[in-house]
């Protein structure tokens, strides 16, 4: 067994021993340390841009069009008064004029002329207007014209006044104005294609924010990994050099190895949910590029020697954490390891338990948790910005 197991194996035991304690203290529980789904990087410029959208067509043109009517033709014992009644459009200024004869002397009614009575807007659709006009019990007759500035002719009507009732009423004019005439349309304009959404579920880039999946049920975390970066120091001795030197070689010869460091900031956004967690169990190195470029699967935890001759002065990540909503923390972590350069470092999202192997001859890994996700020592080049924090 080599000594990256033995720190591996006794990181371990130091988490259960801190769980443990949270669990006495009662703000340990499934929902506190599970984060079941891949978190999520999400690219503000995949959100789709806006459609081109084209200046509106111009509005359709209603031609002028002007016609009336009257109520009633009759005047009688039951009314004395006459309804003028019209369908304009686009017809202007409307104006009525009237007079008549009468039974007794000067035997004519002078009634009144160029009565303003009404405005038809420009292309606008058709409307109805209505003007009443009462006839005195003196007049047996009157004549009645209604016409509009910009449409027609003037109409002339005849009113009569008869013995008894009048029982014969109109309803206003209602159709016969000209349909609306439609320009032809200004071309649509392609509207720009909808991105599909950038959203990266694993191997997350360098100081992008990283959110738990919207499928999450409890937690609602966002991580970002500011720092990866590999440090070189003077390494361990070879173990058991020989009593007798062999010629040719060096019995103290050194082991090479490298240190390295990176920092992990999370957040909590839950609505009302700890997240509890142990970073020197749950946070490991899990690949390096070897001097020769070649990339190299490893498993090196965070451990306080490490983090001493990288000169921390900072210990926060290596404490437990309950963090309540709201809360941020800055977790700086070292670890040790062969040569190398760092290129892969892991969380262990769903600290609720160890993972089983597939196969039952395989032993059971030693990382303390299981939906393991990674960050690798590489700039976004495909995506800039962030989206919005959650409210």
């Amino acid at each position: 067994m080599n000594q990256y197991k033995v720190v591996s194996m006794v990181t371990l035991v130091v988490l259960l021993l801190i769980l443990a304690a949270l669990a006495c203290t009662g703000e340990l529980t499934p929902e506190s340390v599970t984060i079941g789904e891949l978190p999520q990087y999400v690219c503000p410029s995949a959100t789709p841009r806006a459609t081109d959208t084209p200046l509106p067509t111009s509005p359709p043109t209603y031609n002028p069009y002007f016609t009336a009517n009257l109520s009633n033709y009759q005047v009688g014992d039951n009314i004395s008064s006459v309804t003028v009644q019209w369908l304009a459009q686009s017809a202007g200024n409307i104006y009525v004029s009237y007079s008549g004869s009468m039974t007794i002397s000067p035997f004519y009614w002078a009634g009144a002329s160029n009565v303003y009575v009404g405005y038809s807007t420009p292309n606008q659709p058709a409307q109805n207007g209505f003007y009443t006009i009462y006839i005195p019990l003196e007049v047996s007759s009157a004549t009645i014209q209604v016409w509009a500035t910009n449409a027609g002719y003037p109409q002339t009507f005849s009113i009569y006044r008869i013995l008894g009732s009048v029982g014969q009423f109109y309803p206003p004019p209602s159709w016969g104005a000209p349909p609306p005439i439609y320009p032809t349309p200004r071309p649509t304009y392609t509207p720009y294609p909808t991105p599909t959404p950038y959203v990266r579920t694993n191997d997350y880039f360098l100081n992008d924010p990283i959110y738990t999946s919207p499928d999450e049920d409890y937690l609602n975390i966002r991580f970002r990994v500011t720092e990866m970066q590999n440090l070189s120091f003077q390494g361990t001795p070879t173990p058991n050099p020989p009593k007798t030197p062999v010629p040719g070689t060096n019995p103290t010869a050194i082991y090479p190895e490298s240190l390295y460091v990176w920092t992990f900031v999370v957040k909590n956004f839950s609505d009302d949910q700890t997240y509890t967690i142990y970073p020197p169990a749950q946070s490991f190195v899990s690949s390096i590029l070897l001097p020769n470029g070649a990339e190299q699967d490893v498993l090196l935890f965070p451990t306080y020697t490490a983090a001493q001759l990288a000169g921390f002065t900072d210990f926060t990540g290596y404490q437990a954490h309950n963090l309540a909503s709201g809360q941020q923390v800055t977790l700086r972590l070292a670890a040790k390891g062969p040569l190398g350069t760092l290129y892969r470092v892991s969380w262990a999202m769903d600290a609720s338990g160890r993972p089983t192997p597939v196969n039952p001859a395989e032993p059971t890994p030693i990382v303390a948790g299981g939906n393991i996700v990674s960050w690798i020592n590489t700039v976004n080049t495909d995506c800039v910005g962030e989206i919005a924090e959650p409210r």
